[in-house]
């Protein structure tokens, strides 16, 4: 019965969607779904696209072989269209006198909208099939700037039957509207249409109102609502684009489809700007085009795990002290360390001060929410026996890690530095090294800083076995000081498994990591009197500052006698 139901409407409206076809035959989603695999394996109907079907009339002659005459069939009359006087004709003084009050609150645009919708409604009362398309047709005639479907018609029929003539007021009109839908409910129903399985409107609704019935059976105390009260809820919190989203499979990648990042340009007001969206305009134009590759991709893996889980539906003007202590404490109670919660907060307060500077918000709760005390340890690093121990059995057991080990040692690069090192930035005549790239997941890209890329001083110890090196060094494309065997990248983990972790074991040193050395290379310098500014710039902060939060208790004590100065002042 279903299949030759949707034939049927196939026939009148040509192209139609999944939801035209569930609207006008005012079946389940399911059943609908079914019978449209079914027609379209008999080559019945066709697939347009992803949502869009179409039927081939002269593969279905048989079936539907219009009349040779074009006009419209003797059982249909014509007719005039009518205007009633006044909107108060459709509503009962004494009984719809709310609802009247609520329809007149509306703009001026959506009363008309809705008005002429009533209209409408009310002269093809009770016509169907070929009436209702011919309808249609003189409809469309006589007011060519308000044009109507078939399908919308049934929608409208649908809604108004449902919901009564408030629905027909435009979704804006609609915000300060009641939809009697309980507040326990409607979240419910959200946390199951909003998620990445992307169940159907009618399994979610069906679902919720088994368990709605067998709490109240007999519904004495509250009317269910309807599929389309839902709905319209649905998007007046919602854009078309984030439902998309949120009820993608792949919403956890941050591959974001076009039309939600066309949504994105859009200047919204306070009320409708989410966290979803200002978190993506944080990474699109701030994160990404300042900051570099691995620190953009640490941003969004917070994200992704953790903040738009949590922060995702909410609008931004709603996030509150109290939400964000709750966030915390849950973070906590995961097991994640504070320093991660930290990262969070600090990343969850630049979006915040991102959306502070385009007048989207009034404040930035996170800054008064203080950061949570990490009673870490201090940065491990190597003393001088242990790095003469490790640099020995690299000299004598891997004669191809000794170099890339002295060099990290002596100058506190980083790993990803080291490896996208190339030898036409290293000047070993005047003892330089200039670093501007950086190997970060088997790519060279650019280091990203308030200032030019570095340039370091060398020892010349180190220069004499660099030019020793440049003799044995695999050529390349990339021409590399630290390449693999074959002149390629290589790979971070491979060095650390097959040389570094093996030296340590055996100089039998414990918990140390290749980072670590970088840590050394402070600690050499900075206990051996070198400034904290040579420092800073030889390791690449941004500012002293940060060198010496991170490393100043390496700096020693200067005990020193100070009283003679006041002495003479005194003589």
């Amino acid at each position: 019965m279903t299949k030759e139901k949707i034939l049927k409407i196939a026939k009148g409206l040509r192209k139609f969607s999944l939801d035209d076809l569930v609207i006008i035959s005012e079946c389940k989603e399911e059943e609908v779904l079914k019978s449209l695999s079914e027609l379209i394996e008999d080559k019945k109907l066709q697939p347009l696209n992803d949502n869009l079907y179409s039927i081939d009339l002269k593969k279905q002659t048989k079936l539907y072989a219009t009349p040779n005459k074009k006009a419209a069939p003797a059982t249909i009359k014509p007719f005039t269209i009518t205007h009633h006087s006044s909107i108060t004709d459709y509503f009962d003084p004494e009984t719809d006198k709310e609802e009247l009050e609520t329809f007149m609150k509306a703009s001026e645009w959506s009363r008309n909208r809705a008005f002429k919708y009533i209209v409408m409604l009310e002269e093809c009362k009770g016509l169907t099939d070929e009436k209702l398309k011919f309808f249609v047709k003189k409809w469309n005639e006589k007011y060519p700037n308000f044009k109507v479907s078939f399908s919308t018609i049934y929608k409208y029929r649908k809604r108004v039957k449902e919901e009564g003539i408030l629905a027909l007021l435009s979704r804006h009109s609609c915000k300060t509207m009641n939809f009697s839908i309980r507040e326990d409910i409607y979240n419910k129903f959200k946390d199951l249409y909003l998620s990445h399985e992307a169940p159907s409107m009618s399994c979610c609704y069906n679902k919720l109102k088994e368990e709605f019935e067998k709490e109240d059976p007999e519904n004495k105390y509250y009317k269910f609502p309807s599929t389309m009260s839902f709905l319209r809820k649905l998007k007046q919190d919602f854009t078309t684009a984030e439902i998309s989203y949120y009820r993608s499979k792949s919403r956890i990648d941050f591959q974001i489809p076009v039309e939600f990042k066309k949504n994105l340009n859009i200047l919204v007001r306070n009320n409708e700007y989410s966290f979803i969206k200002a978190s993506l305009n944080f990474i699109n134009d701030y994160a990404r085009p300042k900051c570099s590759l691995s620190t953009v991709t640490s941003y969004e893996s917070y994200l992704k795990n953790h903040l738009i889980p949590y922060f995702g539906a909410i609008r931004i003007s709603n996030i509150d002290n109290e939400r964000l202590n709750n966030f915390v404490n849950q973070k906590i109670s995961d097991g994640l360390s504070k320093t991660t919660i930290n990262h969070m907060l600090k990343l969850l307060s630049l979006i915040l001060d991102m959306t502070l500077e385009n007048d989207l918000i009034d404040k930035n709760p996170v800054k008064s929410i203080k950061q949570m005390r990490n009673s870490q340890c201090e940065p491990k690093y190597l003393k001088e026996e242990e790095v003469k121990k490790i640099l020995n059995i690299a000299r004598s057991q891997y004669p191809d890690f000794y170099p890339i080990l002295f060099t990290a040692i002596t100058t506190g690069m980083r790993k990803g530095e080291l490896l996208g090192l190339p030898w036409t930035n290293v000047d070993l005549a005047n003892r330089k090294i200039r670093i501007n790239k950086s190997l970060y997941r088997n790519k060279l890209i650019d280091i990203k800083a308030t200032k030019q890329p570095r340039t370091i001083s060398v020892t010349q110890e180190l220069v004499d076995i660099l030019q020793h090196w440049k003799l044995k060094c695999p050529a390349g494309k990339y021409d590399l000081v630290f390449p693999n065997s074959t002149g390629e990248f290589t790979d971070p983990n491979n060095i650390i498994k097959r040389r570094f972790n093996p030296i340590i074991e055996q100089a039998g040193i414990k918990n140390v990591k290749f980072q670590d050395l970088r840590n050394t290379y402070a600690y050499l310098m900075l206990s051996n009197s070198a400034s904290l500014e040579y420092v800073q710039v030889q390791m690449g902060h941004y500012s002293a500052e940060v060198t010496f939060n991170r490393y100043g208790h390496f700096i020693p004590e200067k005990k020193e006698d100070y009283e003679e100065i006041f002495k003479e002042l005194v003589e």
